[in-house]
């Protein structure tokens, strides 16, 4: 069996089970507050493969809401609990697969909870994910939404 994790890479491992009787793996590399994904690969003993992906959400659960008008939208959004200050350095916004700002996650000593996109285009659907980083630039969690501009 191979094991990647897809967000960092950090986890990358071959486990060989001695007999068919197990059916259990812990992994201990996991680490509080951070999301992960896995890709589980299967190898039977005939030859073939079964691909699994399973998501570990252990990082915080932020709410996120854009509020659009024709040309922008506030993009509002949960603070972390006191625990992620310092963890998290940043936040990273896409907008449709493009980044397109990058909020800091500490300002005077507030955690941000809002943000302002601007030169948007009227009645256009819109991907929003965000992406909180660590002071090492991984990624601890990413959450994302959908809105659509009005007229």
């Amino acid at each position: 069996m191979n094991i990647v994790e897809t967000i960092r890479g950090k986890i990358n491992k071959t486990i060989y089970f001695p007999t068919p009787s197990y059916n259990k793996l812990v992994l201990k590399d996991v680490w509080n507050y951070y999301d992960y994904h896995f890709v589980i690969t299967i190898t039977f003993e005939d030859g073939t493969t079964q691909v699994i992906e399973k998501d570990l959400k252990a990082g915080p659960n932020i709410y996120l809401s854009a509020y659009p008008t024709s040309d922008s939208a506030g993009i509002e959004f949960d603070k972390a609990d006191d625990s992620m200050d310092q963890v998290i350095k940043e936040y990273i916004v896409y907008l449709n697969g493009k980044e397109v700002a990058r909020i800091p996650y500490l300002v005077d000593g507030e955690a941000s909870s809002y943000y302002e996109l601007t030169g948007l285009t009227s009645n256009t659907e819109y991907t929003l994910k965000f992406v909180a980083k660590s002071y090492h630039n991984e990624t601890v969690f990413t959450t994302e939404t959908t809105f659509k501009t009005t007229e």
